[in-house]
């Protein structure tokens, strides 16, 4: 059976993670000699993909989510469209804030810091609501945030800026409490459900779901519709 390819897209996070694995991987090398081998073969990879991310970030410091490529149909031949991805994703330039900073700590080359410094202040100063200590999941094309409480562009800037740079007015341009983001991570997302084992009897298992519970029952309930 043949499977058609009817929508390609192009994201500036996939491509982060992974380039954030090969810079692991070549930084990871046990000898020299195999360091400059991974080097040889993978570094190049990994600065095209730095440039294409690059390409892909304004002045402002947001970095758009990529490019679309959809199946049409021209004059009745098969034909592709090619169509930006305009809007930002508060964790996809959480993963090119990464990527940026560890491309440029392994090559050396400023132009990478420099548009991490640039892509740390969009983060900070875009994409936080500074009033309820909270990440947007999302900046639409036309700069509207998305307010639909999403877990991981909470958890995730803890780990991918670190807690002192988020901490430091000096870095970005604002100060971030991360401790402040927990506690809204545990006032939004955390969870209690039964569970039942397979004798019967029940337990209650607690841990955080992907969003809060109005935004995950509206989505079940599609589920349910679909």
């Amino acid at each position: 059976e043949s499977v058609s390819v009817t929508e390609e897209q192009y994201r500036a996070g996939p491509n982060s993670w992974l380039g954030m694995k090969i810079v692991s991987y070549i930084a990871n090398q046990q000898t020299e000699e195999a360091a400059a081998r991974a080097r040889s073969a993978y570094l190049p990879m990994a600065l095209a993909m730095g440039d294409w991310l690059l390409s892909l970030q304004n002045n402002d410091g947001g970095v758009r989510q990529g490019w679309r490529r959809q199946e049409i149909s021209d004059n009745g031949k098969k034909a592709w469209s090619v169509q930006p991805l305009e809007g930002y994703s508060t964790e996809e330039n959480l993963d090119a804030y990464r990527y940026f900073t560890e491309l440029a700590a392994l090559s050396n080359d400023q132009k990478y810091a420099q548009a991490a410094d640039r892509s740390l202040g969009w983060i900070k100063q875009r994409a936080y609501n500074k009033d309820e200590g909270y990440f947007y999941s999302g900046i639409d094309a036309q700069g509207k945030p998305d307010r639909t409480p999403a877990l991981d562009a909470q958890v995730w800037p803890i780990n991918a800026i670190g807690p002192e740079d988020l901490l430091d007015a000096g870095k970005g341009g604002g100060s971030i409490d991360p401790e402040r983001l927990l506690e809204y991570v545990d006032r939004t997302f955390r969870v209690t459900v039964p569970f039942v084992r397979e004798d019967g009897t029940v337990a209650q298992i607690t841990g955080y779901d992907f969003t809060d519970d109005k935004t995950a029952e509206r989505a079940r309930g599609r589920d349910r519709e679909a």
